[in-house]
């Protein structure tokens, strides 16, 4: 709040500062709205900073963004529009990969993989989880620890297939 009132007073020359810093509170606004799970408020937030371009320091830029879609794709999740969920999911694994932000591409990932599964789509899940395995493999992030959530859900595709023995050897890794 304190950050926020500073803003106005903010010389007009530093416009693209000010939409940053901006954009960064929208982000705090919308992860904190999302942890009290008000999703409608999280959107109100998100939404509008979405619609900017990104900033002229773009490694930050694309951080908030990436934050801002997780929060969205939590929100809408929440609310039950899974396709909505799943399309800023991909969203964010498309910028997450642009900045190597490894973090966020697991969450989105393990969201999908959640979705696919909850909607029935098994095996579109397992075929996702195993690319995004691979592509992380490729960087050298196989041993990555986000990665823990995804092979739980190859375990629990495995489980419900009924193949106890892989889904064990995926617990174990």
């Amino acid at each position: 709040q304190a950050l926020e009132s500073e803003i106005p007073s903010t010389p007009p020359s530093l416009s693209t500062d000010r939409t940053g810093m901006q954009d960064e509170i929208n982000t705090i606004k919308v992860l904190k709205s999302t942890l009290e799970q008000n999703y409608e408020k999280a959107l109100d937030y998100a939404l509008p900073v979405l619609q900017h371009p990104l900033t002229s320091n773009r490694s930050s830029s694309l951080l908030s963004r990436c934050n801002l879609l997780h929060g969205c794709s939590s929100a809408y999740y929440l609310l039950g529009e899974l396709s909505k969920a799943e399309q800023i999911c991909q969203e964010t694994i498309r910028l997450a990969k642009e900045a190597d932000i490894f973090n966020r591409h697991c969450h989105a990932a393990h969201k999908i993989s959640h979705i696919y599964r909850t909607t029935g789509q098994l095996h579109q899940a397992l075929r996702f989880i195993n690319e995004t395995l691979e592509f992380f493999r490729q960087q050298g992030k196989q041993d990555y620890y986000p990665l823990a959530d995804l092979y739980c859900r190859l375990s629990d595709l495995y489980y419900e297939w009924n193949d106890f023995e892989t889904a064990q050897r995926m617990v174990m890794e």
